[in-house]
């Protein structure tokens, strides 16, 4: 083929290619279509699927029949959704039990009448933003633009994290970002053990500052994994997770080239990791008291990292003499800077526990720190038992109290950390032969 030959096929190409783009466009203001969302808004509306017949098939190329529009990785089945039309009315609906779908953040349980600039998930990353020219108007509050972040933070707000677009300091934009680049990593993952039956399941967690260790700590966004067979967890920094998901990617990527990974050693398993004490939930106790020379003896209530009830801790506060002797009635006051000048006694106790869930039984044991103390105080860790009795006290001494002490007592508490401990126990065969999927469907996690 000579020069001129060549120039005469790209031309005509170019026309194809040029006659192809206007097609598309003419039909794009006629017909309903999905136009894909990426991270990169580069890649943005470059994949366009017309849903014009009375119905299109939706899954994966290996199907029998082949599906109308072809959808590869993760979580997406043979027949996945299956979309109809019907005069104009656009409805879609899970081709298969289980598949997933979201629309508008939502997981799609049903069939839905699909309305203009729609947001549809298919499987774990094939986002699409719905358009239909013909009925043009759009539900209140949609925005006019549909960016992949917007599509993000509606999935997360859907999950039961608050999202905002302004009005945010700066410590609240630093969480709202990790959890819009988590989300989807964490969705990845989860379909990555559920297609490896590796009987794991993976949340982002926000973990406060006081349940953490260390001073003047901020909330932390951090990845919850689960062991479904036991119900053992691990929380991972976002560091941690990253990595682990390279590895994960890593794997499946074998187990997508035909190897089998069903038998991968522990130690080379990203999903596995050895039993550790697990942090069950915090609880504080305010010091007001102290400030008037008053015990404080209560139980106080253990939240986990969502609020959740998980037991009470029965905790005395007491002031007293250097030798641990409680105060007599002469010793209270009634102003706090009676206390200014002089040296102060506690008693700190964590006397007993009731925790709700048995698997906890396998050892519980409680960690504090009181004022500018830089070590943590344990207790020991009880096994066998959900009411721990640790009779745990100690004396702290403040040599001399100033304005900062009280200012402590007026707005600061002790915060006690529950931790349950861990082992690798013995699976019931009847929960083994769960997969991973069936678990995730019924709630198990």
């Amino acid at each position: 083929m000579d020069w001129d030959q060549k120039l005469e096929q790209q031309r005509a190409e170019d026309v194809s290619e040029n006659n192809e783009r206007d097609l598309t466009a003419s039909r794009k203001k006629k017909e309903p279509h999905l136009l894909n969302l990426n991270e990169d808004p580069q890649l943005s509306g470059v994949v366009c699927h017309f849903l014009g017949s009375s119905e299109t098939t939706f899954g994966r190329k290996d199907a029998d029949p082949q599906p109308t529009i072809t959808l590869n990785g993760l979580s997406i089945q043979k027949k996945h959704a299956i979309v109809s039309n019907s005069d104009g009315e656009v409805e879609i609906k899970p081709g298969s039990p289980g598949a997933k779908i979201k629309v508008n953040g939502i997981p799609l349980v049903n069939s839905k009448v699909l309305e203009n600039l729609d947001r549809i998930l298919f499987g774990s990353n094939h986002m699409y933003v719905y358009h239909n020219p013909a009925k043009a108007d759009v539900p209140e509050g949609t925005p006019a633009t549909i960016d992949w972040e917007f599509a993000q933070k509606e999935i997360a707000h859907a999950k039961g994290y608050q999202t905002a677009g302004s009005g945010l300091n700066k410590e609240q934009q630093r969480v709202q970002d990790q959890i819009l680049e988590l989300l989807p990593m964490v969705n990845e993952v989860n379909a990555v053990s559920e297609e490896l039956n590796k009987h794991r399941s993976f949340e982002i967690v926000l973990i406060s500052g006081a349940a953490q260790e260390g001073k003047d700590k901020e909330t932390e966004v951090m990845v919850k994994m689960k062991n479904l067979l036991n119900e053992n967890t691990w929380v991972w920094g976002r560091g941690k997770f990253i990595n682990r998901r390279y590895l994960i990617q890593e794997l499946y990527q074998r187990f997508i080239d035909g190897e089998d990974v069903s038998d991968v050693k522990d130690n080379d398993d990203p999903f596995w990791e050895p039993p550790e004490d697990v942090l069950i939930g915090t609880a504080h106790a305010f010091l007001q008291s102290l400030g008037y020379s008053l015990d404080f003896d209560d139980n106080i209530t253990v939240t986990d990292f969502k609020g959740t009830d998980e037991g009470k801790l029965y905790i005395t506060i007491k002031p007293c003499t250097q030798d641990g002797k409680p105060y007599t009635d002469e010793e209270y006051v009634d102003d706090p800077s009676e206390l200014l000048g002089k040296p102060y006694h506690i008693k700190i106790g964590v006397i007993n526990g009731d925790v709700h869930k048995a698997r906890y039984s396998k050892g519980l044991m409680v960690k504090y720190r009181f004022y500018e103390e830089t070590e943590y105080t344990e207790t020991p860790m009880l096994t066998g038992t959900l009411s721990p009795e640790w009779n745990h006290s100690r004396i702290v001494s403040i040599p001399v109290v100033t304005q900062e002490v009280l200012d402590y007592f007026e707005t600061g508490s002790i915060t006690y950390s529950l931790y349950g401990h861990q082992e690798n126990t013995a699976v019931d065969t009847k929960r083994k032969n769960l997969t991973t999927k069936v678990r995730h469907i019924g709630g198990f996690c």
